[in-house]
Parts: structure tokens; C-alpha cells; sequence
């Protein structure tokens, strides 16, 4: 799964650090069972966390006040099958025989 945002797409983590999860739990005050509901609820404090969380892990720093500014129609999490369908179909290079062009 990746998270697109108006910065950048980012690989959504599988599994989180204690130092992620102390973030994530100091963001949104909740404790890790509580978050895939509060995930799938569309909670924007969970959000703007994964946000941090993916794009900490590419190298790139994304403050909590730079993600307040963005809606929720900003980020979008995506499944990598959407990611594949988005990517523009490569054309074959390789000309025909009989092709005079």
C-alpha cells in the first residue's frame, strides 16, 4: 500500500517501530489496537501520522503543520494494483518487418 500526497507517494509501512508507534500515539493519543479503526473511520490525526511515519522512512521530513493545510481528498491510500494501473503503458520500441516507417 502507498500514501499519495500533494509531496510525494510513499510506501505505507507493514509493520511500525516503537519510535513510530510513540509518535503515532503521542499524535493521536490512541494505543496501536485502536488504530485500524480509527484508520478505516478516516480519523485525520491517524492520517497526518502515517503521513509523517511514510515519508520519514523516504528520507523526507513532513511536518504536522504542513499536512493540517492539506484536505482530506489530498492524501489517498493505495493499493499497489492501483499504483500499476496508473503508470503509463509502455509501448513496444520494436518495429514490425514489414513496417516502412
Amino acid at each position: 500500500m502507498q500514501i499519495k500526497t500533494p509531496i510525494g507517494t510513499y510506501a505505507m509501512p507493514e509493520e511500525l517501530t516503537f519510535r513510530e508507534m510513540a509518535l503515532l500515539k503521542s499524535q493521536t493519543g490512541l494505543m496501536p489496537a485502536q488504530v485500524p479503526d480509527a484508520l478505516e473511520a478516516g480519523d485525520p490525526s491517524v492520517i497526518i501520522a502515517f503521513v509523517m511515519i511514510a515519508a520519514g522512512r523516504s528520507g523526507r521530513v513532513v511536518s504536522e503543520q504542513v499536512a493540517l493545510d492539506w484536505t482530506l481528498t489530498d492524501i489517498e491510500f493505495l493499493d499497489d494494483e492501483e499504483l500499476e494501473d496508473d503508470e503509463p503503458k509502455k509501448k513496444s520500441s520494436k518495429k514490425k518487418a514489414d513496417d516502412p516507417s
